[in-house]
């Protein structure tokens, strides 16, 4: 039914592109020259009007379709569903916080449930995810069952993946991966199924590891968290982790533009940490086991282009801070 409606909604679509011509009402010598495109649109005419018949169809159902039709054009060339999605998530984040901050706690789980099942779409809507889905079902294809192999539906589905990588809206972050589906592709083509399920599978596993879904995952650990945290009615408890799940999407977005998110924004928003804890690996690892600390007066060299001179220049040191000072 939907087809034979999209199909008429182009027929109609075309009739009224090609438009009608006003004047005097030809001849018939006139009609013996009328151009080949007027017995186009009158066979257009009749397919239109035999679909009507057929389906009972009028022409103000067939302007909707077309309306509708014209709706999702528009709706595709805006920004992705996973774009949108992140903007929905950033909102419901920003709710969910003012929530808890005004201690509103029915408010605050309604707005994290609905931040969690948004996160949960976005992992599907990842470009990563979406290729490791075909691929999995690709796989499944080729490992064979009671009908044996299904090289059509394996093929169809690698066809599917390469799509996506290749058409994604979301071309930042997609897995380079369309020339292996592409090779692999025409592997299953020829027939070569074992060493094609082999490749299915070690792409399917590349792909899981990929840093937008890594990310996304941390993405739903850290609602998990502020949920956990919300149950037990550690309110900083939950701020902290909806500040840990904002600085994520933060890095999100950002790979999304296209430039490489910091590593230290994608540790995870589930992550557990405690506070005041040094976040450098430097400041972590602490000064070199048995060093010392420069003797007083002695401080290190200024940074360079602060226009201070070091402290302690020019002054003697003591006795006791000389005999002290570690050897060079």
């Amino acid at each position: 039914m939907r087809a034979c409606l999209a199909c008429a909604a182009g027929l109609f679509v075309a009739v009224l592109a090609a438009g009608c011509v006003r004047g005097p009402v030809p001849t018939g010598t006139e009609k013996a020259a009328a151009p080949a495109g007027d017995e186009e649109q009158k066979k257009l005419l009749e397919e239109i009007r035999g679909y009507q018949k057929d389906s009972g169809a009028t022409l103000e159902s067939l302007a909707k379709e077309i309306a509708r039709r014209k709706a999702m054009e528009a709706e595709a060339v805006g920004p992705s569903p996973l774009q949108r999605d992140l903007a929905v998530a950033r909102a419901l984040l920003v709710a969910t916080r003012r929530a808890v901050q005004s201690e509103d706690r029915e408010t605050a789980g309604a707005t994290l449930r609905r931040l969690g099942a948004t996160v949960d779409v976005m992992q599907g809507e990842a470009p990563a995810a979406q290729i490791r889905t075909y691929l999995e079902r690709a796989a499944l294809a080729l490992q064979g069952s009671s009908a044996g192999i299904e090289a059509d539906v394996a093929s169809a589905c690698v066809l599917a993946a390469t799509d996506v990588a290749l058409k994604s809206p979301d071309a930042t972050i997609v897995p380079e991966v369309a020339k292996d589906l592409e090779k692999v592709k025409a592997q299953i083509d020829k027939g070569d199924y074992k060493d094609s399920l082999r490749v299915v599978t070690e792409l399917a596993k590349a792909v899981s590891g990929h840093k937008s879904i890594s990310m996304l995952r941390h993405a739903a650990a850290g609602v998990r968290g502020a949920q956990e945290a919300m149950d037990r009615e550690a309110g900083l408890v939950v701020l902290a982790e909806l500040d840990q799940l904002a600085d994520l999407f933060n890095a999100f977005s950002t790979m999304m533009r296209g430039a490489p998110p910091a590593q230290e924004e994608t540790q995870g928003a589930g992550a557990k940490g405690t506070e005041g804890e040094p976040k450098t690996p430097e400041a972590k690892a602490g000064a070199p086991e048995g060093a010392k600390a420069p003797p007083e007066g002695k401080a290190g060299p200024a940074a360079p282009g602060s226009g201070e001179k070091p402290a302690g220049e020019g002054e003697k040191a003591s006795g006791e801070a000389a005999a002290g000072a570690p050897k060079q």
